[in-house]
């Protein structure tokens, strides 16, 4: 998933605790889950691999981890972004694409993933696009406001991906000489052609001017906890030891399996998640938003400003 969709607000502790919550209830659910399931997971696995139970520490889940570390270096960087004027900007997106966009994708070819140049993390490239969505979402180009030339994009982009992994696949002997052996290749989140049909994807939805509804945003709310669910700890077990869906990738009910299992998983996903939603509500909320520990956020505040004062 791209985050291109930025708005600028005030750093929340309360936010960013929520936000860890969420992940931890997630985790330790699925982790409680396994451990009942006769040694799937085991406390030595979770307290040597995952740092006593911390996945935002020790990266199970990587991109809540590279969001939680955005979120908190968020207001440094927008006061970069209010230093730049739009021509300097605009050369500053230039300067980091070539360098962790265009130059991986390009060379990247050589060592079967964009991923393994300059340097690049993922958590840099969150920083790449936290630039961009800024940028749009100020200066809204109008290269990005043409409908049809977005639509024109994105089925031309698909096709080029399609084709490439066709290419790959018949010309493997070829590929595999000069080191790319992934059909792929493009899936990676800083190749040109993904960051490419993003952002057309991303400009395009913005133009949809969907009304308000009650059912669509509960849903919505509830989709950070569909990836945590099972996306982490649960992923193999899911498809493998529940669904068993390698005994259909070669049937005809392969599709229908697909959708069924997506079906169930979303339903079962949305269904925990609005029962955690209640409880945050109307307990973690409320004692977050209580007196004691308003003035315990206060004195932490405090005590850091004192201690960054003899700095």
């Amino acid at each position: 998933m791209v985050i291109l969709c930025v708005k600028k607000k005030k750093f929340s502790f309360k936010k960013l605790i929520l936000l860890i919550l969420e992940v931890q209830f997630y985790y330790w659910l699925t982790a409680i889950f396994l451990i009942n399931r006769g040694g799937l997971l085991t406390f030595k696995d979770l307290f040597v691999e995952d740092l006593l139970f911390f996945p935002v520490i020790s990266n199970r889940f990587w991109f809540i981890t590279c969001y939680i570390l955005l979120f908190i270096i968020s207001p440094y960087l927008n006061i970069l972004i209010d230093n730049l004027d739009r021509e300097k900007f605009r050369k500053f997106i230039f300067v980091i694409l070539i360098i962790w966009c265009v130059f991986p994708t390009i060379f990247g070819i050589f060592k079967n993933s964009s991923e393994n140049l300059l340097y690049f993390s993922r958590f840099l490239w969150f920083i790449v696009l936290y630039f961009v969505g800024s940028y749009i979402r100020i200066y809204k180009p109008k290269i990005l406001s043409n409908v049809k030339g977005l639509i024109y994009s994105i089925l031309c982009l698909s096709v080029f991906l399609c084709l490439f992994i066709l290419l790959v696949n018949k010309y493997s002997n070829f590929f595999e000489k000069i080191g790319l052996y992934e059909p792929a290749y493009f899936w990676h989140p800083n190749s040109v052609l993904l960051f490419l049909l993003s952002v057309s994807i991303f400009s395009l939805f913005l133009k949809f001017k969907i009304k308000y509804s009650r059912i669509i945003t509960s849903l919505a709310s509830t989709t950070l906890g569909l990836y945590l669910l099972h996306d982490g700890l649960l992923e193999v077990y899911i498809w493998r030891d529940f669904f068993k869906t390698y005994q259909y990738i070669y049937t005809s009910k392969f599709f229908v399996h697909i959708l069924f299992t997506t079906l169930v998983i979303f339903v079962v996903g949305v269904v925990i998640d609005l029962i955690r939603q209640f409880f945050e509500k109307h307990i973690v909320k409320r004692i977050l938003d209580s007196k004691f520990c308003e003035s315990l956020g206060k004195k932490v505040i405090l005590v850091t400003d004192n201690i960054l004062s003899h700095f």
